[in-house]
């Protein structure tokens, strides 16, 4: 089946929309508090944000580069930038990230001669010029390694780039990252703040997601996700904000293809068996209405 162009803006629109949950905003206030304290002060200030997978952490950054809190301090282009950790990360690898968000390939003056000094100091250099004010560090649970390791040489520059750059830096990462305080005091020390990004629980935050995410859709009626479907969206995605607007993006393009004017069950069955595969059809929690 081809779908619309009209579809697809649509099914990119909801993948887009912002619903400011309690826990999405307490993150969004903790972060907008380092911005303006390590910016105006120059003191350490980060915060910690503990995610599982699908809970709306790389969504966030994405929230704060767009600067939908309104800081004056966010609304240059590049006032926030991001790199994400690989497994057993090398701090090379952290300098080329953040590089990368410039458009600039660290790689390009690398020389037999270069050395990881020398693309710091033009990393440094690029956050001053062009007056960077929060970097994103994601899946920093990385810097635990194998047997129980842990990459000091990571963490020891991170704290060195906060104290030169003195630019509010967020760690993401799961809840590994509640170990650094035993680990690393003085990184703690510099990132004081933690919050935790949970998946929802089946409950009234859960029902004003889905209504937040339903009313935002002016393309198809979809009040029945939450009037009469609630659980079973919960169910199908067991609380998890990625999965749900996936879902939901596919009810979008369905429908608005196929001209519908409201989603029902048998446009949100279609939809799971698309997300999960023909296969799921049989344990999908909308399976039991016709």
């Amino acid at each position: 089946m081809e779908y619309s162009y009209d579809a697809l803006l649509a099914g990119k629109a909801m993948r887009e929309v912002v619903v400011r949950h309690p826990k999405f905003d307490e993150a969004l206030t903790l972060i907008s508090n380092v911005v303006q304290i390590g910016n105006s002060t120059g003191a350490p200030a980060g915060v910690r944000i503990i995610a599982p997978a699908g809970s709306g952490k790389t969504f966030l950054f994405q929230c704060l580069k767009k600067n939908i809190i309104g800081l004056p301090i966010l609304k240059d282009r590049l006032a926030v930038i991001y790199a994400s950790l690989k497994e057993s990360p090398t701090v090379a690898q952290i300098q080329n990230e953040l590089l990368s968000n410039f458009q600039y390939d660290a790689g390009i003056v690398r020389t037999r001669s270069s050395t990881n000094n020398q693309i710091n100091l033009i990393l440094l250099r690029s956050i001053k010029d062009l007056g960077i004010k929060l970097v994103f560090l994601d899946e920093f649970q990385h810097i635990f390694l194998q047997q129980g390791k842990i990459s000091t040489a990571v963490v020891d520059w991170v704290k060195r780039f906060m104290n030169e750059t003195e630019v509010p830096i967020v760690l993401i990462g799961t809840e590994m990252l509640d170990q650094l305080a035993g680990i690393d005091p003085q990184l703690i020390t510099r990132v004081p703040t933690s919050v935790r990004l949970g998946l929802f629980r089946y409950d009234k935050h859960w029902l004003m997601f889905l209504k937040g995410l339903a009313d935002s859709c002016e393309k198809i009626d979809l009040s029945c996700i939450y009037e009469n479907y609630s659980r079973e969206f919960y169910t199908a995605t067991n609380g998890t904000p990625r999965l749900l607007k996936y879902l939901l993006m596919h009810i979008v393009i369905l429908g608005v293809t196929e001209k519908r004017e409201k989603a029902d069950i048998f446009l949100i069955q279609r939809a799971y068996e698309l997300v999960y595969g023909p296969e799921s059809a049989l344990e999908s929690p909308f399976a039991t209405f016709s």
